[in-house]
C-alpha cells in the first residue's frame, strides 16, 4: 500500500515539477531474543529422594508417562512464551516503521511545499499564449 502510494505520487511530481521522486525501502528488523525465555519445572522431590531405593525396571512406564506428560506442558509452555516474545518484538518493530513511513510521508510533501513556493507560476504566461491563439484563430477565420 505504502508502495502505491508512492508510486503515485512520484507519478504527479514528475508530471507537475519534472523531479523523479527516489522510493524509500523499508525493512522490518526485528532482532532475536538473546536467550528464549525457557523455564523448565522441577521434578518431585519426594521421588527424586527415594528413587535409589526403588528399581526403576518396576516404576519404568508409569515413570515414563509422567517425564512424557510433563515433557509436553513444558514444550508448549516454553513455545508459547516464545511466541508471545517474537510478537511483541515484532509488533514493535511494525509501530516503528509505521512511524518512519509518516516521517518520511510528511517529510516529502514539506519538501514539494518548498519546492512549489519557490517554483514561479506559469499560469499568466499560460493565459496569454491562450489569449494569442484565440486572437490568431479569430483571424484565421476572418480570412
Amino acid at each position: 500500500m505504502l508502495q502505491a502510494l508512492q508510486n503515485r505520487l512520484a507519478g504527479h511530481v514528475q508530471a507537475a515539477l519534472g523531479v523523479t521522486l527516489e522510493p524509500h525501502d523499508i525493512v522490518l528488523e526485528v532482532p532475536e531474543p538473546a536467550a528464549p525465555p525457557i523455564d523448565i519445572g522441577y521434578v518431585d522431590a519426594a521421588f527424586s529422594l527415594i528413587s535409589p531405593l526403588v528399581p526403576i525396571s518396576l516404576f519404568r512406564q508409569a515413570l515414563e508417562r509422567s517425564l512424557l506428560r510433563k515433557s509436553r506442558w513444558e514444550t508448549e509452555k516454553n513455545l508459547s512464551r516464545l511466541a508471545s516474545n517474537w510478537r511483541d518484538r515484532v509488533t514493535k518493530g511494525i509501530n516503528e516503521l509505521t512511524r518512519q513511513a509518516e516521517q518520511q510521508a510528511l517529510d516529502e510533501l514539506a519538501a514539494l511545499e518548498y519546492s512549489l513556493k519557490q517554483s514561479t507560476s506559469k499560469a499568466p504566461g499560460l493565459k496569454q499564449a491562450i489569449y494569442e491563439l484565440e486572437q490568431f484563430q479569430s483571424r484565421l477565420r476572418g480570412q
